[in-house]
């Protein structure tokens, strides 16, 4: 299965979201991939940090070739790379990106993390019209909304996007708490972090949910 988080807005939570189910599912187990489309590199940005600081990697994390994104070779190139993982989780760029048409074309599922406050909703509506086009193309394809920098109650102005599209969010989302942002810098996962907190239940939960409990 090859997985794209896609947001245009930088600050969303996209890459938190990539890196923390893929490590999720490596803690459980699984074979993953985390393939890096982004311009701003944040997902290899994570794994360098991990390896400098002495962890161990959970999982393979490359960068894509965005030549190879725009041959159309993309789906081959993952599974060569991939060595058995499944699945393949891209991370795409934080900006609207001449590439994603070819990465959603590739992919089995989007998940759009959806920020519940301090993003503007412009890179969100974005990233959902690309994801409801290439469905409109491919009516198979799986598209799930994850709320993300969640505190509270979800604001109406975002569940009235995300409704009006006819997407259903996962039953968990991705609070904004603190440690959040002092674990990706150093290339940990708020699992390793701080275990048994309510982030790391989110993402346990989010990834049962798209997974399975394997």
């Amino acid at each position: 299965m090859i997985v794209a988080v896609v947001n245009h807005a930088p600050g969303s939570g996209k890459t938190a979201l990539a890196v923390h189910l893929a490590g999720e599912l490596a803690l459980r187990g699984r074979r993953v991939l985390l393939a890096d489309a982004g311009l701003e590199a944040g997902a290899l940005r994570w794994a360098e940090a991990r390896r400098r600081n002495g962890h161990a990697a959970l999982f393979e994390t490359v960068g894509l070739d965005r030549e190879l994104i725009a041959a159309g070779r993309l789906r081959r190139a993952l599974a060569g790379l991939s060595d058995g993982a499944d699945p393949a989780i891209v991370d795409t760029p934080p900006r609207p990106f001449d590439r994603l048409s070819e990465v959603l074309a590739a992919c089995d599922l989007v998940l759009l993390p959806v920020p519940a406050g301090g993003v503007a909703l412009s890179g969100s509506r974005a990233a959902i019209a690309a994801a409801l086009w290439e469905r409109r193309r491919r009516p198979d394809l799986a598209v799930r909304v994850v709320y993300t920098r969640v505190r509270g109650a979800i604001p109406g102005a975002v569940l009235t996007m995300v409704n009006g599209a006819r997407l259903v969010g996962t039953a968990a989302a991705l609070r904004d708490e603190p440690a959040l942002s002092g674990v990706l810098p150093a290339g940990l996962l708020v699992q390793e972090a701080v275990r048994g907190g309510a982030l790391d239940a989110g993402v346990a939960r989010i990834v049962t949910e798209l997974f399975g409990a394997g």
